[in-house]
């Protein structure tokens, strides 16, 4: 490492004809040093394992890398690989047409955790799109989110809020608009705010508070009044995300509910309301 210091192209050669030499023994040590962004070398090195598919490949690996551990060392590849996104795309399977399985699906859920991490682009919607039709329903809500935050498109929320069967997909969706400030974007949000799945609704008024929707926080309020307990339970949630103080006494009521889900939910929306706000 000292070399790169000294003498960059050479010590450029020295660490390739490492790598060349046993990929797999060189990978594991340069790991150990990537965390020392201040030691000689540093950049030739990250450079060097940015350009590792078979690292890159490691990254998507759920027993090779823990999802913390995994997801930190693809931003720092990131910074040196402009096209991490479009490699790691490349790497999932079922491409081809194929369906997940037990064996993939693993893989693919954490390839999609690092897409979120280090892609804002939407090149990378349509090689997932194919996710949207995958049978594990965990995968197609987690690409629902990742697509529609890139994309932030009401046509794919619509969509997925009529043909999807699973409401966690089309929660996903809904929470994909969050920030999007296009006319049609509160239109389907006030739609989907008096959608039957609570999860969707809960989304849809975050969406709503969020644009400040004036119709948002009467909304909010009446879905904690909701006679149905997983409705106030989401709408203490909702309340929470908003970190708005005027929820406090709603919210002192719920955690006074009778259901434990509505009581938890209450408690944890009051811990996220800035305590100057609170007194």
């Amino acid at each position: 490492m000292q070399l790169c210091w000294e003498d960059r192209p050479a010590g450029q050669r020295m660490l390739q004809s490492l790598m060349d030499c046993d990929r797999e023994s060189f990978t594991r040590a340069a790991l150990a040093l990537q965390s020392h962004p201040d030691s000689p070398g540093y950049q030739e090195l990250m450079k060097l394992l940015a350009r590792s598919d078979e690292l890159v490949s490691q990254l998507c690996d759920p027993d090779s890398f823990t999802r913390d551990a995994s997801v930190q060392l693809a931003r720092q590849l990131a910074a040196f690989e402009s096209e991490l996104d479009i490699r790691l795309v490349r790497m999932l399977p079922g491409r081809d047409g194929t369906v997940s399985d037990s064996s993939n699906s693993a893989a693919i859920e954490r390839l999609l955790e690092l897409l979120e991490a280090v892609s804002a682009c939407a090149r990378i919607v349509s090689p997932l799109a194919h996710l949207l039709r995958d049978p594990n329903v965990r995968l197609r809500a987690k690409a629902a989110l990742v697509m529609g935050r890139r994309v932030q498109n009401t046509r794919m929320a619509e969509e997925c809020l009529q043909h999807q069967e699973e409401s966690r997909v089309s929660a996903n969706a809904i929470e994909s608009l969050w920030g999007a400030s296009a006319p049609s974007v509160s239109e389907v949000l006030l739609a989907a705010a008096n959608d039957s799945n609570n999860r969707v609704a809960g989304n849809a008024l975050v969406g709503l508070y969020r644009l400040r929707d004036q119709s948002a926080i009467p909304r909010i309020s009446r879905m904690a009044a909701d006679s149905r307990p997983q409705f106030r339970a989401t709408a203490a949630w909702t309340m929470g995300q908003t970190g708005d103080p005027r929820f406090l006494p709603a919210l002192e009521k719920l955690t006074r509910d009778l259901y434990a889900s509505v009581r938890k939910n209450a408690a944890k929306a009051i811990a996220l309301i800035p305590k100057g706000a609170k007194t």
